[in-house]
């Protein structure tokens, strides 16, 4: 409703959905039209598993992104999307991804970065394996690793896919959102764009390093309903953990030297 009390026009609706040449679904649909979307699809499940569609950094210096959709996968070289909110975590394997095969659960892992649930637990600040150099492999880096999980909204989509970047990603990342913050700009007031570089170690490994930047500023308006979806959505995302997919096939790398 306008402030006078009189609904929105159709045309009004459609124009403040637009982003650039794309039309958001969220926008158009209205955060109030979440909870009925979602009890159609997934019923009394809820949101206590919540399950997303995940987005990783490819191996091996790739320069594509693989890109789940109802169709199937889409690969492309960049995708857009605005972040809705963000959380850095850990994740610990003491038998490497490589040597156990995979499919085991983490011995140890943190959805804030500060506090570990499991073997060891405790302060991450103080764990020997969140120490450089704590490597088993030998390297320099870290044997609990940090993977900072992005949640964006796409155009088509009423709900975010997560993003996950992994120690190699999370310097520029974290230099792109300060250096929104120095703008005055939340992460949800712009358009994201998400591409990759390759990147080689001093060991002579090639991987692939995200890079983001601004596609474009969004409408205050729109600014408004994306902070407001990520409000209602906050206590679910900070449920998503960090899973052997986030972050396989970055094992090889040492995350220290970049």
């Amino acid at each position: 409703m306008s402030g006078n009390g009189k609904k929105k026009s159709g045309n009004s609706t459609t124009a403040l959905a637009k982003v650039g040449d794309q039309e958001y679904a969220i926008l158009k649909a209205g955060i109030e039209a979440l909870p009925e979307i979602l009890q159609e699809n997934i019923g009394a499940e809820g949101l206590s598993s919540f399950e997303l569609d995940r987005i990783k950094i490819p191996a091996g210096g790739m320069q594509a992104w693989s890109i789940p959709t109802v169709d199937g996968e889409e690969v492309v070289k960049d995708f857009t999307g605005v972040i809705i909110y963000h959380k850095l975590g850990r994740v610990l394997w003491k038998d490497s991804l490589e040597d156990s095969g995979g499919g085991s659960p983490p011995d140890c892992s943190s959805d804030d970065s500060v506090t570990g649930i499991g073997d060891p637990g405790g302060d991450c600040a103080k764990c020997a394996f969140a120490r450089f150099g704590s490597d088993p492999k030998g390297g320099k880096g870290q044997a609990c690793k940090q993977v900072k999980q992005l949640f964006v909204m796409r155009e088509n989509a009423l709900l975010p896919v997560c993003v996950s970047l992994p120690p190699t990603s999370l310097a520029p990342a974290k230099k792109f959102l300060l250096r929104l913050a120095s703008n005055g700009l939340p992460y949800y007031a712009v358009l994201v764009k998400f591409g990759l570089e390759k990147v080689n170690n001093s060991s002579g490994i090639e991987y692939s390093r995200a890079v983001l930047s601004v596609a474009q500023r969004l409408a205050p308006e729109q600014a408004a309903q994306f902070k407001q979806y990520s409000q209602s959505l906050r206590p679910h995302l900070d449920k998503v953990r960090i899973s052997e997919e986030d972050y396989a096939g970055q094992e090889a790398v040492d995350e220290a030297e970049v």
